[in-house]
This record gives C-alpha cells, sequence and structure tokens, in this order.
C-alpha cells in the first residue's frame, strides 16, 4: 500500500478543530463556574435568624405558634413558608396577616403570627421543629418545646 495514496486531515485543519473545541469548552466551564459563584455569594449574604417561636394554646382550644424572624443578611430575603414539624407529622403553613413570598429587607424583622394547627389534642407535647422557607438559599429554623 502506498502511504501517497492515503487521505487525511491536514495537520492545519486538525489543530484549528482543536483549539476551536478547547475554547467552547473553556467558555462553558467559565459561564458554569461564573453561575455557580453568583448563586454561593447570594447564598452566603442571606441570613435569618428566629428571634422567638412560642406554641400555646387557645382558650377555645386550637393550639397556635407565634413566630418572630429577623434579616441579618445584607440582601433582602423572600418569605416562603413556615414549616412545623415533630417526629410524626409535618405541615407548611402561612399567616392571615403575612402571606408568602414578602420580602424581609436587611436589619428588618416580622411576626408571622398566629398559625393554628387545630386542638390541643392533635398536639402531642414534646419538641417541635420550626422552619422558615426562603426562595434562596437555606432553611433557618429552631426547635420549640410544647407542653400541656
Amino acid at each position: 500500500m502506498n502511504m501517497k495514496s492515503r487521505k487525511g486531515v491536514s495537520p492545519i485543519v486538525a489543530l484549528m478543530l482543536i483549539l476551536i473545541i478547547a475554547v467552547a469548552a473553556g467558555l462553558g466551564l467559565y459561564g458554569w463556574v461564573m453561575g455557580f459563584l453568583a448563586a454561593q455569594q447570594v447564598v452566603a449574604e442571606t441570613a435569618l435568624v428566629v428571634e422567638t417561636a412560642v406554641i400555646y394554646e387557645r382558650e377555645s382550644g386550637s393550639v397556635c405558634l407565634d413566630v418572630y424572624v429577623r434579616n441579618i443578611g445584607t440582601v433582602d430575603v423572600d418569605l416562603e413558608g413556615v414549616v412545623v414539624e415533630n417526629a410524626t407529622w409535618s405541615r407548611v403553613n402561612y399567616t392571615d396577616g403575612w402571606s408568602p413570598h414578602d420580602v424581609l429587607a436587611p436589619d428588618e424583622s416580622a411576626s408571622l403570627a398566629q398559625f393554628e394547627f387545630g386542638t390541643a389534642a392533635e398536639m402531642a407535647p414534646g419538641f417541635y421543629r420550626i422552619r422558615i422557607l426562603t426562595t434562596v438559599g437555606p432553611i433557618y429554623g429552631t426547635e420549640v418545646r410544647y407542653v400541656e
């Protein structure tokens, strides 16, 4: 077999293809890393603290929860909801005076008051985890002990 009769890609065309593929891969990686870092920065600047959380029984027999939160971060926090859970059940609720997607500015606090969870018979004494959901970033929470 004669080597002169074989045809192939010239070295210049091969080098150009390799460079184009390498530049495209580099640009794709750069875009992904920059998007990831921007998202991490927003999460790092977002911080909520649950100042007070109280579970109590009303005279009517219904059990309520009052939650007070403060934004200690440097950016606005879009509040999404509140989850109350124990070992056997979990509920997501919103208050009458507060609606999902309310924005909490830096160093601003909000009262997410009087969630009703039913009767005292439905609420067993013990510890309940309260989590504040936001549209960006982590979930903030605390534990509250309910005593009959």
